[in-house]
């Protein structure tokens, strides 16, 4: 199969032996990106397979081109969706494999593609949703970059930089560390999906309850972490345990629900915390 000018076959392999009977499958090799991977190809394959079986030895192959790839191939391996989220597949080839490879899936229809997440870090002050935030710079002193965070994508904060959200942001699995002196602001905004991580010992400011959820969170346990509220009514309810927590309500007071954990320090500096 192939399309947009670019020659793209799939090829399964090592198939179980079992016996005869109806089965079927069908593939298109779609040129449009999926748009959920910094490092990415213009295309992605639309698989549907009828009555197929597969084995822990069973590989899916995947050929793409140079002229297909969006930012860097040597980092890029297959992704695909079964059910509904991006992830790596099973069994992923090493970065940069061409034909990437899946070797052990127990799905085979879905959507199907070759990348990889991108590493943000921040260059300067500035919006969530501006490129010139951003830089691809571990450093932060290159750039500024072109593109901003999007899903699967880790974000690194760095010391001495503010970026705040001006929008509610739904990107899918973003890894989040604020470094020592770094501030991540999200006013009034929030994360609408789940973060992968939120690590780090920086700073995350909030203008509401909508304390990020986050499948791994380091920030409020082991990292030392500060959470600040500047909010005028109760705190999350989900989020109960704080490395530092520092209330800076300026009129109003910032009200605690439930049973509280500090692992580190608690600090009123303006405004009444009432629990």
């Amino acid at each position: 199969v192939g399309s947009g000018g670019y020659y793209n076959p799939l090829i399964i392999s090592s198939l179980p032996g079992i016996p005869a009977a109806a089965r079927s499958i069908s593939v298109r090799a779609v040129p449009a990106n999926v748009n959920v991977l910094t490092n990415s190809i213009n295309k992605h394959w639309d698989i549907i397979a009828t009555n197929i079986t597969t084995q822990p030895t069973t590989v899916l192959s995947f050929q793409y081109n140079s002229g297909e790839v969006v930012g860097e191939s040597l980092l890029i391996q297959p992704y695909n969706n079964t059910s509904g989220v991006w992830a790596l597949a099973t069994g992923p080839s090493l970065p940069g494999s061409n034909p990437a490879t899946s070797t052990g899936s127990t799905i085979i229809t879905g959507l199907w593609t070759v990348g990889a997440p991108g590493t943000f870090y921040s260059y300067q002050s500035g919006f969530w949703d501006d490129p010139s935030t951003w830089t691809y710079d571990p450093g932060g002193s290159t750039g500024p970059g072109t593109t901003v965070p999007g899903p699967n994508d880790k974000v690194v904060i760095l010391s001495g930089r503010t970026v705040s959200l001006q929008n509610d942001d739904f990107s899918q699995n973003l890894d989040i560390t604020i470094n020592n002196g770094g501030i991540l602001d999200l006013t009034t905004w929030s994360f609408g999906s789940q973060l992968a991580a939120l690590r780090g010992s920086g700073t995350l400011k909030l203008t509401s309850s909508n304390f990020p959820n986050a499948a791994v969170n380091t920030f409020v346990t082991t990292d030392g972490g500060t959470t600040e509220y500047n909010y005028n009514g109760p705190l999350s309810a989900l989020q109960t345990t704080y490395y530092n927590l520092t209330i800076r309500t300026a009129s109003g007071t910032s009200i605690q629900v439930n049973d509280l954990t500090i692992n580190g320090n608690l600090n009123v500096k303006d405004g009444t915390f009432q629990t």
